[in-house]
């Protein structure tokens, strides 16, 4: 496994730093993801860039919706630890505007 160092080295997160900067254009990205042929993790195995796609296209306001629990009982994958939790439901990470 390589450490972050290591795959910034090899030229890794190149992309997402482009990305960040508001170098690329947002279909520029969209075409990225297609092509990279990144998939959802929600176990359907559903496109990502279709999702993207539809958000793109939508009319403002957007909302993100954060899928923090994966309902199997006793699972609470992205914050592990009740404090955690609790900091999702009341305090959410903030978002760039």
């Amino acid at each position: 496994m390589l450490e972050l160092d290591q795959y910034e080295a090899l030229g890794g997160l190149v992309f997402l730093r482009r990305v960040l900067k508001n170098l690329l254009a947002p279909e520029a990205i969209l075409e990225a993801v297609e092509e990279a042929g990144l998939l959802g993790r929600g176990g359907a195995a559903f496109p990502a860039h279709i999702k993207m796609r539809a958000v793109a296209r939508g009319e403002p306001p957007r909302y993100l919706v954060v899928n923090a629990d994966e309902s199997e009982p006793g699972n609470f994958k992205a914050c592990p630890s009740s404090s955690s939790r609790t900091s999702w439901k009341t305090r959410p990470p903030p978002l760039p505007t």
